[in-house]
């Protein structure tokens, strides 16, 4: 679903969609089995043939660079009500309020491409895709494969059981209110791959062409996923706190061939629970950064939102599993919902920060380590969910909120360090850090000519041997001097430079070599 590695290749998606709607291969457009599964489209059917999805997944192999589905992780323990594959000639089905496509546009050109997608159902009211995608006849172009559910109708001709109710398509200007409630869990490979939510602006409802807008928000993506410079950073935040970059857009003339490209971007990871799709319009509308080029937008009001469908746009060599425990869409005051419950709900914005650790102190101290402890964090939110440690403000690890103690090693003896412990409740919040000096113990070296060896770079081993704090000729004289004395002959570990585990003439050559 997302990324377009250069400015001249970021719109192939346009051209290829156009091509793939208009030749009558989109999911949109598929053929109804005589059990009233929706099947596959022809081309889908063709490929799959007699073969079975084990074959299809003895043909791809390991060679094509993806694991074998059979739930992975997100819904391996969850009771499957149904399953339907491409490779078993299935490419849509509806499930209440939805529609679930696996929408292969991209590869679907290929020849015997080495790709499975399948849509799963669930008992207990939660649905999902999986996907495995290898090495295609259209590696290395912005052409991706977009496993989805739709909620209301869309260009192309696909509706979904909500479009019934009469909520979508709606006059923009007719709309006060339009949010989504999202649940979703997700286990992907790396590679490149998002999960987004789309909405298509028609000037008339009910007809599936002239499309004028789509409008794309990139919710998550993976790392490969990127469109380089934002068209506008933090454009806007929505009413549940979102904030949005408008990421890219390509503006077209409209006519039904073409249609204009809006895509946003969430840069906070994860999926939030609410999004609240007004403000999205609102700022297409407003323009109030001149980022909406003319001659597109959503300026007056007057069009119309068809539907909205969220999914994993995926490119070569990923794989994934989708779980949408919740997808609910509200418009105005009707409902459409999809998943484990039949309602929407506001999830409060929990922006309330875990107390301070308390009592931060020094349990144990050691010649390179430490060990600290402190006092539990609360939140009366959602709760602590972990522990950051850092060492003179850098951060070195993280701990589970059941910890309340850690041991930091690597430390250079007889140096004090200020360790830090800062609570993150379960929405990312961070406390105030608290904070406690942490003195090293010194190596119990004995003094030679009244002065203690020092360890000027933490590794054990003492060459500032006159303590001035750098390692020059002197240090190598006074070693020379003492080289057989107790000072040095018991604490060899702090002197064996050459590390054979012995002090000799052959450590006052090696520190020389260091002057």
């Amino acid at each position: 679903m997302r990324k377009l590695q250069n400015n001249s290749n970021i719109f192939k998606p346009c051209w290829a969609r156009i091509l793939y709607h208009l030749s009558g291969r989109s999911s949109m457009t598929r053929h109804t089995r005589p059990d009233g599964l929706d099947g596959g489209s022809n081309d889908a059917r063709a490929r799959a043939g007699a073969r079975s999805r084990r074959a299809f997944l003895r043909t791809i192999g390991a060679g094509a660079g993806v694991a074998v589905l059979g739930g992975f992780g997100t819904a391996a323990a969850r009771e499957v009500d149904g399953d339907r594959c491409l490779s078993d000639g299935a490419g849509e089905t509806r499930f209440g309020d939805v529609t679930l496509y696996a929408n292969d546009w991209s590869t679907s050109q290929c020849p015997d491409p080495p790709v499975e997608i399948c849509l799963s159902t669930y008992s207990d009211g939660s649905f999902g895709w999986e996907w495995e995608r290898g090495v295609t006849c259209v590696n290395g172009d912005d052409l991706p494969n977009y496993p989805e559910a739709l909620m209301g109708t869309k260009m192309g001709g696909g509706s979904s059981g909500w479009s019934d109710q009469g909520a979508l398509p709606q006059r923009v200007a007719d709309i006060d209110r339009f949010d989504v409630e999202l649940d979703v869990e997700m286990d992907l490979s790396d590679g490149e791959w998002n999960f987004a939510l789309e909405c298509w602006m028609d000037p008339n409802p009910g007809i599936p062409y002239p499309a004028t807008d789509e409008i794309m928000v990139v919710i998550d993506d993976s790392a490969a996923h990127d469109k380089g410079e934002n068209e506008v950073t933090a454009a806007f935040e929505d009413d549940y706190g979102n904030v949005y970059d408008y990421w890219e857009n390509d503006i077209e003339p409209g006519d039904g061939d073409t249609w204009n490209f809006h895509i946003f971007h969430l840069p906070e990871p994860g999926v939030p629970p609410n999004l609240d799709l007004r403000s999205l319009l609102d700022y297409l509308q407003e323009d109030p950064d001149g980022a909406v080029a003319e001659g597109g937008g959503v300026y007056d009001g007057s069009k119309y939102v068809g539907g909205v469908e969220i999914g994993n746009e995926n490119w070569d060599e990923t794989h994934g599993e989708t779980v949408v425990n919740q997808f609910s869409v509200r418009v105005n005051d009707t409902v459409g919902a999809a998943g484990v419950r039949d309602d929407f709900t506001v999830h409060e914005i929990d922006d309330t920060a875990p107390t301070t650790p308390g009592s931060v102190t020094v349990d144990d101290r050691q010649d390179r380590s430490a060990t600290v402890s402190w006092d539990a964090s609360s939140d009366a939110d959602s709760g602590v969910a972990e522990y950051a440690i850092t060492v003179e403000g850098s951060e070195i690890e993280r701990v589970g909120a059941e910890t309340t103690a850690t041991t930091i090693s690597d430390l250079s003896a007889d140096k004090s360090y200020e360790v830090g412990v800062t609570a993150i409740d379960g929405s990312g919040n961070r406390s105030e850090t608290a904070t406690v000096t942490v003195p090293t113990a010194g190596p119990g070296l004995d003094p030679i000519e009244g002065t203690v060896p020092q360890d000027l770079d933490g590794d054990g081993l003492h060459r500032d041997i006159n303590g001035n704090d750098v390692v020059d000729f002197p240090d190598v004289n006074r070693f020379f001097q003492h080289t057989d004395s107790a000072a040095v002959q018991d604490h060899v570990d702090a002197y064996d430079f050459t590390g054979d585990g012995v002090v000799d003439p052959q450590d006052v050559l090696a520190l020389f070599e260091l002057v």
